[in-house]
């Protein structure tokens, strides 16, 4: 979508108890992903979660000196920097980035670049993202998972009835296979370690019990809510996890000729 579609986006309000979960299940993955160490500079491919909700800036600014956000929206960028300060902030599109090769040590891409209309927008960002990493770099990214049913069948229903009827909050593009997804991060030259499916709950009944437990603003009713969406994550160990899970989230390293299994 153009860099105008984005910037109306950042109008729409996004349910916080949502948001909440969405976060929870980020922050667990990155801080089973993430090296403790103290690094130099990450990488999130986007602003979204920062501009509507804590998202994963806090969690990042524990593990590495430096966090930069890119995005093609300005407004987006705008909400995330008054809520995390220490935030730097680039607007870019992550398909054709102004950095530097080999200067980040890690990037984070949460749902990023499920948001392109063709697969040849995501080979070209993630060619952009190899060659931006240092050699060993970590890249930590999620996409919508084309083998749940929900989402199959999401993407082949016209998105403006979707979004009409408040299904998709934003414009959503191509999905991939975990295998789709390994194939092309491999291509790009990075070497995959994990694979993983992530936010196992119905997701559309899911926000419609966020939205309504919001609005009655009853903390024991909140804290429940929350509590019975990530017990859902426990599907993550069984044969169907990539039937139920929302996301497919994959660690990946660019090689520097040391790492192994």
């Amino acid at each position: 979508m153009d860099r105008g579609y984005w910037e109306s986006a950042a109008q729409a309000r996004a349910c916080p108890l949502w948001r909440r979960h969405a976060d929870a299940i980020h922050r667990r993955l990155l801080e089973e992903w993430l090296p403790e160490g103290p690094a130099g500079i990450a990488l999130k491919t986007d602003a979204y979660d920062e501009a509507v909700g804590e998202g994963v800036v806090p969690l990042l600014l524990h593990r590495v000196r430096t966090v930069l956000s890119i995005d093609i929206s300005q407004a987006f960028l705008r909400l995330a920097r008054q809520r995390h300060p220490r935030l730097q902030v680039v607007a870019s599109d992550v398909s054709s980035l102004a950095l530097a090769g080999g200067s980040l040590d890690c990037i984070v891409s949460l749902s990023t670049l499920d948001h392109f209309r063709h697969e040849s927008q995501i080979e070209a960002a993630l060619g952009e993202l190899h060659g931006c990493l240092k050699p060993g770099g970590r890249l930590l990214i999620t996409m919508d998972n084309l083998s749940n049913p929900a989402v199959w069948l999401r993407n082949r229903l016209p998105q403006h009835w979707l979004r009409r009827l408040g299904i998709v909050p934003l414009f959503v593009g191509v999905a991939c296979t975990s295998g789709r997804l390994h194939r092309l991060l491999t291509r790009a030259g990075f070497r995959v370690f994990r694979i993983r499916a992530r936010l196992h709950c119905p997701r559309v009944l899911a926000v419609a019990v966020c939205r309504v437990a919001a609005a009655l603003n009853f903390r024991p009713l909140n804290q429940a809510v929350l509590w019975l969406l990530a017990a859902f994550e426990v599907l993550d160990r069984v044969p169907t996890r990539f039937l139920t899970g929302y996301f497919i989230a994959v660690l990946a390293v660019k090689p520097d000729g040391t790492q192994e299994e």
